[in-house]
C-alpha cells in the first residue's frame, strides 16, 4: 500500500507571527530564517551551515528563548511535574569566585541547583528563584546551537541526529516521513508551528 504524501504545511498569519517571535528572541533575523528549507534525506545532522550559536548568559535568557510559559505549570494537576529544590546557602556572590562556589557545594546541591534551572526554564520559574543567582553563577554562560528555519522534513527512514551544545529547533512546520526519526543526546527543545508525522 502506497505511502500517501505529506500534506502542505501553511502557517496561518499568527502561526508566522508566533514563528517570527521565537526567532527574535534568539537574536536572529525571522526573515532570513525563514528562507531556510531543510530536508534530511538520510541519516545524518542537520547541516553546518543551518546552526547559529549563541551564548546565553542567564538562566532567564533561556527560559525567553525557549518560550515554555509558566501557567500550565501553576495547574495542582501538574504542580509537582518538576520537583523544586530548596533554597541553597551561597556566600557573597560577587566575593567569591566561580570556582571557589563549586567547590564548597556537595554533589547534591549541584544537582539541586540544576532542578532550580529546569524548573525555571520548562516550569513555575516563581517556584524557583531563591537559587537563581547561584544557577546564574555556576551554570551559565552556555552555548545554544539554534537552528530557525521555514521548514525541516524528514524524508522515509531518515534519522536525524543531534548532539552537542543545548539545541533549539525554531520551526514553521516539521513533517516526519513514514519510519523516520529525531535522536538527539543533548538538551533540545523543538518550537514548531505545524508538524505532520506519517508515524501517527
Amino acid at each position: 500500500m502506497p505511502i500517501p504524501p505529506a500534506p502542505a504545511l501553511v502557517l496561518t498569519p499568527s502561526e508566522r507571527q508566533r514563528f517570527n517571535q521565537a526567532v527574535t528572541n534568539t537574536g536572529l533575523d525571522p526573515d532570513a530564517a525563514w528562507k531556510n528549507i531543510i530536508n534530511v534525506t538520510a541519516s545524518g545532522s542537520i547541516p553546518s551551515n543551518y546552526i547559529t550559536t549563541i551564548q546565553v548568559q542567564s538562566v532567564e535568557q533561556l527560559n525567553t528563548i525557549v518560550g515554555t510559559p509558566n501557567s500550565p505549570f501553576k495547574n495542582p494537576a501538574v504542580a509537582n511535574a518538576l520537583p523544586v529544590p530548596e533554597a541553597i546557602g551561597a556566600p557573597n556572590l560577587a566575593a567569591t569566585s566561580r570556582e571557589a562556589l563549586g567547590a564548597s557545594l556537595s554533589p547534591a546541591q549541584f544537582r539541586h541547583l540544576k532542578l532550580s534551572a529546569d524548573a525555571h526554564v520548562f516550569g513555575d520559574s516563581s517556584r524557583a528563584t531563591a537559587n537563581l543567582a547561584l544557577v546564574n553563577t555556576l551554570l551559565y554562560p552556555i552555548a545554544v546551537d539554534v537552528v530557525a528555519a521555514q521548514s525541516l522534513t524528514l524524508e522515509p527512514g531518515a534519522t536525524l541526529s543531534l548532539g552537542g551544545n543545548y539545541v533549539v529547533l525554531i520551526l514553521g512546520s516539521l513533517s516526519i516521513g513514514a519510519g523516520a526519526q529525531i535522536a538527539s543526546t543533548a538538551n533540545t527543545v523543538v518550537n514548531v508551528q505545524v508538524a505532520y508525522s506519517a508515524n501517527d
